[in-house]
């Protein structure tokens, strides 16, 4: 049988170079997700499950936040544990939505490896768009953000395996989304997290079934196309290794590499 009509084919491009976190970062952009490996027996689960070499999405939200002049590299995800990652919206640690530093989250990811100091992630980058597109998607990410993570969900572990498990749950109160059937909630799962920002980003129409969205569904371009409104995935998933930043030369050492051999 041939691949659903409404399937994109999708291409796995795999960097063989292990990047560091700043060469990772200046590539990225608001709207572009990043697929996490975990370590952690949850994690193993659900990567079991779904049959996914991923357990964890998120999205990068490049945000001026206030009181600062210059915009920071952020994340925006739902998470079920307290780690030492302080939420910027809110100023402490917490669980469920939540906005963190894109740096304090990769060095958090990377110490958290072991010994090898280099951990596997996937980028998935939304296209380009006119620049009327991206203020308008920037403008409506950074309100569903304020909305969402002021409500301060706390995901359980359960959560977690129901996830994997597709029993999914959405937002008290979100009618958009609702009318699709699904039950209140009380708490996000990252894939349901992401799927339902798209929609209220306006990435995607309304319409969007976001009850079917697995963490796979980023990757495997299953998102319908009929749903797809001002953005769209990119067709590449790029799989890349990042490792932390080299120490710092010193002296003659740092002279050394702009020597001739």
């Amino acid at each position: 049988m041939g691949a659903s009509p409404s399937r994109v084919p999708k291409n796995n491009t795999y960097l063989t170079d292990p990047c560091t976190v700043d060469e990772l970062m200046g590539t990225l952009d608001t709207g572009d997700m990043i697929l996490f490996r975990g370590n952690s027996m949850s994690a193993w689960w659900i990567r079991w499950y779904e049959m996914c070499d991923y357990s964890h999405v998120a999205m990068v939200h490049i945000r001026t936040l206030d009181g600062d002049s210059e915009p920071t590299m952020c994340i925006w995800e739902s998470v079920c544990h307290l780690d030492n990652l302080h939420c910027l919206l809110h100023g402490r640690v917490k669980s469920g939505p939540r906005l963190v530093s894109l740096r304090d989250k990769l060095n958090d990811y990377i110490a958290g490896s072991g010994t090898s100091r280099e951990v596997r992630l996937c980028v998935v980058k939304l296209r380009p768009q006119p620049v009327e597109a991206r203020m308008h998607l920037d403008q409506n990410l950074a309100g569903f953000e304020d909305h969402t993570c002021n409500r301060s969900y706390y995901p359980s572990h359960m959560g977690v395996v129901g996830s994997a498990m597709g029993v999914w749950q959405l937002p008290m109160g979100d009618d958009s989304l609702q009318r699709h059937g699904a039950a209140p909630r009380t708490d996000y799962t990252c894939e349901q997290l992401i799927a339902c920002t798209l929609v209220k980003m306006g990435a995607y129409t309304p319409t969007l079934d976001v009850n079917k969205i697995h963490l796979k569904s980023f990757l495997d371009g299953s998102i319908p196309e009929h749903d797809r409104q001002l953005a769209v995935l990119d067709q590449i998933n790029y799989h890349m290794i990042v490792k932390p930043p080299p120490p710092p030369a010193h002296g003659l050492i740092a002279m050394n590499i702009f020597q001739e051999v």
